[in-house]
């Protein structure tokens, strides 16, 4: 049985004001070992015709930065990848890979139906955002094209009148 899971986290202290957190992926648990797989790809789990899962990490601004993830989980401890694909705001763009470690605190249901399971992670890696490059202004590089060449032309006209 492949599960349709949705996770959301918050803390108040994440870099970039970045702190919140929302992912929806696809997990199936191995019920020999009780290790659950989760993959933002549903074509990992042999599904098709399903949407591409989602994370996003936000804050109170417009800063976002948003991608995919995959790892395992336990009944003690996960650990996975996030791979960043993009972003808003000043992140506009960015590109990275981020690890993600958690430590997993049981509670009497180890499902998390009747009540959330806690699981403090922590989250490292690094990712790029490209520096934007202004475009030049054409009109105005034109117009001093423009004078340079009508400085050069009348310089040479005035040459070839005096001798």
């Amino acid at each position: 049985m492949v599960l349709d899971t949705t996770v959301i986290g918050e803390t108040p202290d994440a870099p970039y004001g970045l702190t919140n957190l929302i992912i929806r992926n696809y997990s199936q648990v191995d019920p020999n070992t009780g290790v659950a797989t989760y993959n933002s790809d549903p074509a990992t789990f042999g599904l098709q015709n399903v949407p591409f899962g989602t994370l996003t990490l936000f804050g109170q601004g417009n800063d976002k930065l948003f991608g995919t993830n995959r790892g395992t989980a336990s009944l003690q401890s996960g650990s996975g990848t996030i791979s960043i694909t993009g972003g808003e705001g000043r992140f506009r763009g960015a590109t990275g890979i981020l690890d993600l470690f958690q430590t997993i605190t049981s509670n009497p249901d180890p499902t998390g139906l009747t009540a959330p399971i806690i699981s403090p992670a922590t989250i490292s890696g690094s990712f790029l955002v490209p520096k934007t490059v202004p475009e030049p202004k054409t009109v105005p590089m034109l117009v001093g094209i423009g004078v340079i060449q009508a400085g050069l032309v009348l310089k040479r006209h005035r040459r070839a009148t005096t001798v």
